[in-house]
């Protein structure tokens, strides 16, 4: 009787995530994601969503047939890529940064803006960006690269990263020409991340181009793809500056 209850509680637990709260937090514009990440990605291609969450893009991805690794170090958000996914996709429940270590992580009053960073933190909390929102609570995590991933599953056609003010050390562990890959800003408060972001790739990819998606518009907001040093002085632009938040997307065309 126990083995059996044992099997029958995460199977009802898998279809109320699925059923119950899986459209509101993963569906809502689940044909807008498909369509906007389709220019990036092709059936069976590697994706490393980065930052993964509650998986509204782990979700994307798969629905266009990619094998994707989901990295996420928040307790309650890779329990529940865990158990909404299951083996759809390869779960790294570890941190990205510049080299294998342990580091403190930061756990916020929502899941969404938990963090490594401290920087990210105090700007935010002088800016008043995110409300109410303490990190008070802590947890130590194994960190890892994103070379150290590519020397796992191979060299990704696409990587997403969104990890709260962290995405330069993110970067930092990367090493290889990546065909495309998408990074999160948030200005004025993280401005010198994002340009510090764009000047290591221009190292590790010199001949990407860049473009630029406002807020969760998943709309390129530029006709024609930058060279790194275009984007570098849009980026310092107080019409950029005046956007607050979104996606930089580099792409190799060659």
């Amino acid at each position: 009787m126990k083995s059996l209850i044992k099997k029958i509680i995460p199977f009802y637990l898998r279809y109320y995530i699925r059923h119950k709260l899986l459209p509101s937090s993963v569906n809502q514009d689940l044909p807008l994601r498909k369509k906007f990440y389709s220019s990036f990605i092709s059936e069976n291609d590697w994706v490393f969503d980065v930052g993964a969450n509650y998986g509204n893009r782990t979700k994307a991805f798969l629905e266009l047939k990619a094998n994707v690794v989901a990295v996420e170090p928040q307790e309650s958000c890779y329990k529940f890529l865990k158990l909404m996914f299951g083996k759809k996709i390869h779960l790294v429940t570890k941190g990205l940064g510049s080299k294998e270590e342990t580091r403190k992580f930061f756990i916020a009053d929502s899941s969404t803006v938990s963090t490594f960073s401290e920087d990210f933190i105090k700007a935010v909390k002088e800016s008043n960006r995110f409300g109410d929102n303490d990190w008070n609570k802590t947890t130590e995590v194994e960190m890892t690269t994103l070379d150290n991933l590519i020397q796992k599953y191979g060299v990704p056609a696409f990587i997403k990263i969104d990890v709260e003010g962290f995405e330069n050390e993110v970067l930092s562990g990367l090493s290889k020409k990546i065909k495309a890959l998408s990074f999160e800003y948030c200005v004025p408060e993280q401005l010198e991340q994002a340009l510090n972001c764009l000047k290591k790739l221009a190292v590790s990819n010199p001949e990407m181009k860049y473009n630029f998606s406002v807020g969760e518009s998943l709309n390129l907001e530029l006709k024609d793809w930058l060279d790194v040093n275009e984007i570098i002085k849009l980026v310092n632009s107080q019409k950029f500056v005046q956007t607050a938040f979104g996606d930089i997307y580099g792409k190799n065309f060659d």
